[in-house]
């Protein structure tokens, strides 16, 4: 269980203090805005949660966990609205697909209600990954043997 923390101006002195702004997220990593009171706060495991008026809704804003290959640095990853969002709806999304760790970046609409979007999506480039990096098992060169046989 996660908190999700801001900076806010100290009264007493200057500079920044931090304070909590809500509680009960599962691994947050990214808070944005769309442009309104809203925060959005995206769930590594593929939820992307609503802070609003100060508490955190109930509903998910959009759950795609069944689609997301989530642990360590994988997971849904990244957020971001269409500048014309307001009237048209449209956001963005980049996450580890489920079963094969491959990269997938890939557009859904908000619904009828403004807290919800369309689980409808539409995906815009999926990048295969050979053996991820992200977990940690694929082994890296130094600079130092680059470009040197390893026999």
């Amino acid at each position: 269980m996660w908190a999700l923390w801001t900076a806010a101006p100290a009264l007493a002195q200057p500079g920044i203090a931090l304070g909590p702004v809500a509680a009960g997220l599962e691994s947050p990593l990214y808070v944005t805005h769309a442009g309104d009171d809203r925060l959005f706060v995206l769930e590594q495991p593929g939820c992307i949660r609503i802070v609003q008026g100060g508490r955190l809704l109930e509903a998910p804003f959009l759950d795609i966990t069944r689609r997301v290959l989530a642990g360590g640095e994988r997971g849904l990853l990244g957020l971001a609205f269409h500048p014309e969002y307001r009237k048209n709806g449209r956001f963005f999304v980049d996450y580890t697909r489920e079963p094969d760790g491959a990269t997938v970046v890939a557009e859904y609409r908000v619904s009828g209600d403004p807290n919800a979007a369309a689980t409808d999506e539409r995906v815009l480039l999926v990048v295969a990954q050979r053996r991820s990096a992200r977990t940690g098992t694929a082994s890296c060169t130094s600079s130092a043997t680059r470009g040197r046989s390893t026999d």
